[in-house]
C-alpha cells in the first residue's frame, strides 16, 4: 500500500488518541462513542493500514502521515537556556542542614 489511506474525521481522532497510548475505553469516553465503536474502528483500520497490531498502528498510521508531526503529544522540551538556569538556582539553594541560629 503506497496510497495515502483515505481515513475519516473521527479515524483520525481515535488513531491520535491510540498513538498517545489511550485503551478504547478512554478513547470512547473522550470522543462520546460507544466503547465497541472503538474496538470496530480500530479493527477496520488495522486491515486498511496493513497492521498487525495497535503499535504497529501508529507505525503505519505516521508513515502515511496521518498523525502530523512525529512528536506531537509529547511533553515539550526546557530550552536549554531555562533547563540551566534551573541548575544554577538549585545550585545556590541553601543546604538543608542549617545550624539554628539562636
Amino acid at each position: 500500500m503506497s496510497e495515502k489511506p483515505d481515513i475519516g474525521e473521527t479515524e483520525l481522532k481515535i488513531l491520535s488518541l491510540l498513538y498517545l497510548g489511550l485503551a478504547d475505553a478512554s478513547i470512547a469516553r473522550r470522543l462520546n462513542l460507544g466503547h465497541r465503536t472503538v474496538q470496530r474502528h480500530v479493527q477496520s483500520l488495522m486491515i486498511r493500514l496493513e497492521a498487525a497490531g495497535r503499535v504497529a498502528l501508529g507505525a503505519r498510521a505516521q508513515e502515511f502521515g496521518l498523525l502530523g508531526r512525529p512528536d506531537r503529544g509529547r511533553c515539550e522540551h526546557i530550552p536549554s537556556s531555562q533547563s540551566s538556569a534551573h541548575t544554577e538556582s538549585s545550585a545556590s539553594t541553601p543546604s538543608r542542614h542549617r545550624t539554628p541560629s539562636f
